[in-house]
């Protein structure tokens, strides 16, 4: 005889049955591998029954609230106690994930991301990004003029040259129009402005169209017979005396209603922005086309250089700025071009007016990172084109811009408001890449249509369509300016062969990442593509990817063609450079979670975990088939049902279980929780242990509220780590035991060591019985400890067991000399306190040929 000890190892199915290493598991349900013994685990602490079928629960920390999305689509506001606080408004209905930054609430649905900021102790819904609102823009016409203090006679003239009169009044010109400027009067007829929200960290989104401001009214003004020169930017008329003229335009704004109070602490105000557009240019005096004189003086733009004049201006400087309730709170009176170059500058619109979704999403360092995304293309500017004046008529237009991408030929569809008869010169789009613009337009009974043909601006990220600049002159006046567009000279046209065809782009592979603390703007140069595989996951890792990165805290990005690192940038850059860590891919984006200075992540080969730049898999133990004694040997259901756990053996291998979990983190034990919530039970891995074992627990979801690991259960809430004396039932089956060869051998004795006791009374602390939370003893189940034998591994029949114990400390069965087995298996079903360990199996046993005759 010999007393043969094994102490138990976990879970493992990745070795034959006949090789497998005595003391590891097929299955060990409801208890962990600790400190070398097995420990009970405790059943999770119930919190909460939701009123609500509730699928997915995110927590808001910042506010403590909960945001729960239903079965049926429908979104709640919970408190911290999980009664209902409110439901949200049905535009948020089917919203798949919920992010937070600060006291913003991101939800993504398939088209879009809504907001909803957290605000007096309700969520107000924002909706998306507000449009721009509509800018009336109102100009006044003023002309200065001076006289000099003496006469410019004809005998003074004929004894000067030609240009003398055009050389002075270019002087008088500069001094006027800069008294001019300091009264807000831009020199000329034409001026550009542009304006955008400007958000709270000083960036700005949904930029406007850049709107041609012109006068091309008659200025009413005697002017004189007699002109040295005629026409803006200034005029001379000469008599007996010399008298000067500079000509100015002044502009007004106001935002007719407006009231986006919910977006202050988004959005904290619009900005006006203007650039002169010079009408004249500096030059020789010009007779007869040959340059007269050397002295520099003011003449008027020729046709072609005006038509490259528009497209060539792209500093617009802020001259005004409105708060959300529409009143102005800034107006830059003084316009001179050293004052105006001093103010603040707009940015290039970056694509602010698209719109994203996407299929991940992360907040990181207070940016909101989206990936696998759609961009849906701006439909366009929906205030219509600007007439400014007193005339025009509002009429409805389609509008079909044509844009160029990677993906072919794009199409989006604008329902808009134009003026009639006449639109603005200056059409734009905020794309570059568009190539045409068609209106149809219904007036009087007919459909009239007008193709647009645009270019690419040349410093802006813009497509553009402008008139050509002509000469009108009426009754001795010559002015400058665009033409207007004339809506009623648009020919007829149809309009059932236009459709929008492609109104959004896929982008599987891009990343792109919010301004700091706003998760409303996604900055054009915050874009990354680490490869070329479509983005499945994010999650962030606090391990440094070698020596010299220590403290940088990379972002892991998970594509379908391997992970790659993101080290963090400087300044306004979120991500500096892109390392690939591991040919291995993720599988299953709800698998992803960080966990101590590690990513878990789930792959083909199995659960992986990601240290520094090392992937390893942490599921080897798992690999494999299902034991297949389980369905071959009747005995060891009936065990199972013992503890309740005939619906908790694995059905399923462990990596086909894998590609739908979701994985949560238990801080406090260390642990890994594996939930697929098809099947009634979940795997749990023990990373200070590296064991697996199983829950007898369907968790529906995980909800993420760290340090705490919580999990939604047949519609209930509970914390799953259970820190109180309870009992719990447990099974363990152990692998077939060898006991270190391949013959017969008869077990005499079995001991179960370790402290097994279940009965409230056992428990005593100074002499006083310790009761446990919530429980009674009409809870507790019988512990039983059976031993199987079996000579292929596979068909296991019942030796000994003992059942009903109470109060001992071991498990030991009664002296028993059974048939002769190859195999052994340890099967223990039953109530067992969780403060107690079982530590080895011992056996006393001896090999079959011991006993024969000789």
């Amino acid at each position: 005889m010999e007393t043969i000890k094994i102490p138990f190892t976990g879970i493992n199915r990745s070795i034959d049955e006949g090789i497998s290493t005595d003391g590891q598991c097929m299955e060990l349900i409801n208890a962990r591998i600790k400190n070398g013994s097995i420990e009970p685990i405790g059943q999770p602490v119930f919190l909460a029954n939701f009123e609500i079928q509730v699928d997915r629960l995110f927590y808001h920390s910042i506010v403590h609230k909960y945001i729960a999305l239903t079965a049926s689509g429908d979104v709640y506001s919970l408190n911290e106690d999980y009664s209902i606080s409110e439901k949200l408004s049905t535009d948020l209905n089917n919203t798949k994930k919920v992010e937070f930054l600060g006291n913003i609430a991101c939800f993504f649905t398939e088209e879009a991301i809504l907001y909803a900021i957290y605000s007096k102790s309700a969520y107000i819904y924002l909706g998306k990004a507000p449009d721009l609102p509509e800018i009336q823009i109102n100009k006044e016409i003023k002309i200065k003029e001076e006289t000099p203090d003496r006469s410019f006679d004809g005998s003074f003239v004929e004894s000067r040259p030609e240009n003398y009169v055009l050389i002075c009044a270019t002087g008088y010109y500069d001094k006027l129009m800069s008294s001019l400027n300091k009264e807000s009067f831009y020199p000329g007829h034409s001026v550009l402005i542009r304006y955008a929200f400007r958000l709270s960290n000083g960036e700005y989104i949904k930029h406007s169209e850049v709107i041609l401001v012109e006068h091309p009214t008659r200025v009413n003004q005697d002017w004189g017979a007699n002109f040295y020169f005629n026409g803006p930017p200034f005029n001379v008329r000469i008599s007996d005396s010399c008298t000067f003229y500079a000509f100015g335009m002044k502009l007004t704004y106001k935002i007719p209603s407006l009231d986006l109070n919910l977006w202050e602490d988004i959005i904290v105000g619009i900005d006006v922005f203007a650039s002169s557009v010079k009408t004249y240019k500096s030059d020789a005096f010009k007779h007869n086309g040959t340059p007269y004189s050397e002295y520099p003086v003011y003449n008027p733009l020729d046709p072609d250089e005006w038509e490259n004049l528009i497209p060539s201006i792209h500093q617009f400087y802020k001259v005004a700025e409105f708060n959300l309730q529409g009143e102005q709170t800034f107006y830059l009176d003084d316009i001179s071009k050293d004052n105006l170059a001093i103010q603040q500058e707009i940015s290039d619109d970056q694509y602010t007016n698209n719109t994203y979704s996407s299929q991940v999403s992360y907040i990181y360092n207070s940016r909101l990172h989206i990936a696998n995304i759609i961009e849906s293309f701006f439909k366009g500017y929906n205030t219509g084109f600007k007439m400014f004046g007193d005339y025009g008529n509002k009429v409805t237009a389609t509008i079909y811009t044509y844009i160029n991408t990677i993906n072919g030929e794009t199409v989006v569809k604008n329902m808009t408001q134009i003026n009639y008869p006449y639109i603005n010169p200056y059409l734009t789009y905020p794309d570059y890449r568009a190539k045409k613009m068609i209106f149809i337009v219904q007036v009087d009974g007919k459909t009239l249509r007008k193709d647009f043909h645009l270019k690419k601006h040349q410093y802006l990220n813009l497509a553009y369509y402008q008139t050509p600049r002509t000469d009108s002159s009426a009754e001795g006046e010559t002015f400058y300016k665009a033409t207007y567009i004339s809506v009623k000279d648009f020919p007829e046209g149809v309009d059932d062969i236009l459709v929008e065809r492609e109104p959004y782009i896929e982008r599987p592979n891009v990343l792109k990442v919010s301004s700091l603390n706003n998760p409303l703007y996604f900055p054009a140069d915050q874009t990354y593509q680490p490869s070329n595989g479509e983005i499945v996951g994010l999650c962030a890792n606090t391990t440094a990817l070698s020596q010299g990165q220590f403290g940088q805290y990379p972002l892991y990005v998970f594509s379908k063609d391997g992970i790659f690192a993101m080290s963090v940038g400087t300044n306004s850059v979120a991500y500096a450079a892109q390392t690939p860590v591991t040919r291995d891919t993720c599988i299953n984006a709800k698998s992803v979670v960080g966990i101590d200075k590690a990513v878990l992540f789930a792959s083909k080969r199995g659960l992986m975990m990601i240290t520094e730049n090392n992937s390893t898999q942490i599921s080897q133990d798992l690999d494999g088939y299902l034991p297949s004694c389980i369905t071959s040997s009747p005995i060891i259901s009936k065990i199972a049902g013992i503890a309740s756990m005939i619906n908790s053996l694995s059905s399923v291998v462990f990596n086909e279980y894998l590609s739908e979990a979701e994985l949560g983190y238990n801080y406090q034990a260390n642990e890994v929780l594996v939930a697929n919530k098809n099947y009634n039970y979940s795997y749990l891995y023990n990373l200070s242990s590296g064991t697996w074992s199983k829950l007898n627990e369907d968790i529906h979801s995980f909800v993420i509220k760290y340090p705490e690991c919580y999990a939604i259960i047949n519609n209930s809430l509970y914390d799953m780590q259970n820190d109180h004396r309870s009992i719990t039932n447990i099974l363990l089956l152990s692998r077939p035991i060898k006991m270190g060869s391949n013959s017969h051998k008869r077990i005499i004795q079995t001991a179960l060591r370790g402290i097994v006791k279940r009965a409230m009374s056992d428990l005593y602390l100074r002499g006083e019985p310790v009761m446990f939370r919530g429980e009674s003893l009409n809870i507790f189940s019988d512990i039983g400890l059976y031993i199987l034998g079996s000579n292929d591994a596979e068909h296991f029949t019942l030796i000994s067991g003992k059942e009903s114990i109470v109060d001992i400390r071991d498990l030991v069965t009664k002296m028993n000399k059974s048939k002769a087995f190859k195999f052994f298996m340890i099967a223990l079903a039953g109530g067992v306190r969780t403060d107690v360990s079982l530590n080895y199996m011992e056996f006393v046993a001896s090999e079959a040929f011991e006993n024969r005759l000789r």
